[in-house]
Parts: structure tokens; C-alpha cells; sequence
């Protein structure tokens, strides 16, 4: 899509996956995706979302990245997103979760 069609994109070195709790709109959700996509990380995991990977929105927003949408995992909690994980680190807006 587009004149960066043929840009070789960044590699993610750290195997870094990114964890979203309960997005809620779908355009913020496509906007990660092309952000992530942007820096060399592909794997995302969406615990408890309230919009989807096939929401049209989020494609359009995505641009390019509609992989990351395509190959995402939906998770019933937290815990269950990041059992495998060897780091963590988050950010949140409120404390309804904890890592």
C-alpha cells in the first residue's frame, strides 16, 4: 500500500509483544498496530477487548499493518497474555489490572 510498499521495515531484535486491556475503539487499536509495525514489532495481544481485529475502522487505521490484526490473539485475562513472558513492563490508565 502506498510509496513505502517496497521499504524494507524495521527487525525487532527483542521479540517484544505488545499487551492492550480492553481498547475500546477500534481506530486507536489500528493506529497501534501501524505503530508497532512502524518500529519492527508484530505481535500483539488484546485482553478483553470491546472492538475487534475485523472492525473496518481498525483496518483503515492499520494501513499497512493489517498483518499484526490478522495474526493478534484475544485473551480472556492478564495473566493468560502474558503467562510466556520473561519481562514486563506496562503503562495503564487506571489500576483495575495489574501485572
Amino acid at each position: 500500500m502506498g510509496i513505502r510498499s517496497d521499504v524494507p521495515l524495521p527487525t525487532d531484535p527483542y521479540r517484544l509483544t505488545v499487551v492492550l486491556v480492553g481498547v475500546t475503539h477500534p481506530g486507536n487499536l489500528g493506529a497501534v498496530c501501524r505503530s508497532m509495525l512502524n518500529h519492527g514489532f508484530d505481535r500483539l495481544r488484546l485482553v478483553e477487548p470491546r472492538c475487534g481485529p475485523d472492525d473496518d475502522e481498525a483496518r483503515n487505521r492499520a494501513k499497512h499493518a493489517g498483518r499484526i490484526l490478522d495474526a493478534c490473539t484475544v485473551h480472556q485475562n492478564l495473566e493468560e497474555a502474558v503467562a510466556d513472558a520473561t519481562d514486563r513492563k506496562s503503562t495503564r490508565l487506571n489500576s483495575s489490572h495489574q501485572i
